[in-house]
């Protein structure tokens, strides 16, 4: 439940943030001088290290609730 709440954090970021990107970059690069517009190979090696970084990020909180139990959480609660 953890990771899934993780991963999709992560999926939604970057849909969001993928598109947002293409669009500041062509803006900024039409308003400055000789500012070249971002290639494939960087976006790819920004999304190949966000996604094992958020799933490190979601795999520490997992590991410690792995091993209680929901039960007797919500009661002592």
């Amino acid at each position: 439940m953890v990771m899934r709440g993780a991963m999709s954090q992560t999926a939604i970021g970057l849909a969001i943030g993928i598109p947002a990107v293409l669009l500041c970059t062509r803006s900024l690069a039409s308003q400055l001088f000789e500012i070249k517009t971002g290639t494939i190979a960087v976006m790819l090696v920004a999304i190949f290290s966000l996604a094992p970084a958020s799933l490190l990020a979601g795999m520490i909180p997992a590991t410690s609730a792995a091993p209680t139990e929901p039960a007797l959480t919500l009661r002592a609660e």
